[in-house]
């Protein structure tokens, strides 16, 4: 006889779903798995990576449904109030990681090559217009040339006022696209130089046996999470001074450069 995995209601043999909870009927209570919605999603992709994260963290039995309004994670009943914290800390990281990105790009210059030269491009606009100004209102001054438009003793003045405060404005400007750039160079290169260090130092498979991961049977997601943990373990006592946005750009990088760009992912490793 079927049974409601959630209420315990004993139906009739060829009922499907349960008439008050609206859920699968099971056979056997002993082998069924209820699960209850943990998050509703926007798509599929999100909510594979919060899976990776959940499975990471023990919450094994989850997965994915496609609904009407979207995608639903679903956990196991029991394993309702673990996976929720676990779901708050994985929204606070992916928020703080954003956020790091995205100060990261705008102070330190890792944003694309036509965002990059915009700081000079208006410094350039901001010079030349400031000198044109100056020049006009120079020449006005001394009466060597008349604009209709701009009569008045005050005209001239106005004009060297105005070009001086957009030179004052475009030197500024250049003054902070050089220290974006200067600031994103020096951040690359101790980015660069913890990667090499790990390359040259560490030893990838021996952390990888530590963790009890192999590459070519753990699930990717849950393995990324936890070598980075690891990564980022080992670059906080190797660079303690840095800060751990970088460290947490090395350690990312790493994984690029020398585990899932590698065939197989780990020919590298063995």
């Amino acid at each position: 006889m079927p049974w409601c995995p959630k209420c315990k209601t004993e139906y009739e043999e060829g009922v499907a779903q349960c008439a008050e909870c609206a859920v699968p009927l099971v056979d056997d209570l002993k082998e069924a798995k209820y699960r209850v919605p943990l998050a509703q999603v926007a798509d599929r992709e999100l909510g594979e990576r919060i899976l990776e994260y959940l499975r990471y963290s023990k919450c094994e039995d989850a997965l994915v449904e496609e609904g009407p309004e979207g995608y639903t994670v679903l956990v196991l009943e029991k394993d309702k109030e673990k996976a929720t914290k676990h779901l708050r800390v994985y929204l606070q990281e992916m928020a703080r990681e954003k956020e790091e990105e995205e100060e990261e790009e705008e102070e330190a210059g890792y944003a694309t090559e036509h965002l990059e030269a915009e700081p000079e491009d208006g410094s350039l606009a901001y010079f030349l217009l400031g000198g044109a100004s100056l020049a006009a209102g120079a020449l006005l001054l001394l009466g060597v040339v008349e604009l209709s438009f701009l009569r008045g003793r005050g005209a001239p003045l106005l004009l060297l006022a105005f070009g001086g405060l957009l030179l004052w404005v475009g030197i500024s400007a250049k003054r902070k696209a050089d220290r974006m750039k200067e600031s994103g160079s020096r951040r690359e290169a101790q980015v660069r130089e913890m990667t090499d260090w790990f390359k040259e130092n560490g030893d990838l498979g021996k952390m990888l046996s530590e963790a009890g991961l192999d590459l070519g049977d753990t699930d990717q997601g849950a393995a990324y999470y936890q070598l980075a943990d690891r990564l980022k373990e080992a670059l906080e006592q190797a660079f303690p001074q840095v800060e751990e946005t970088l460290r947490n750009t090395a350690a990312e990088r790493i994984q690029e450069e020398m585990v899932w760009t590698t065939k197989g992912m780990h020919d590298k490793i063995n």
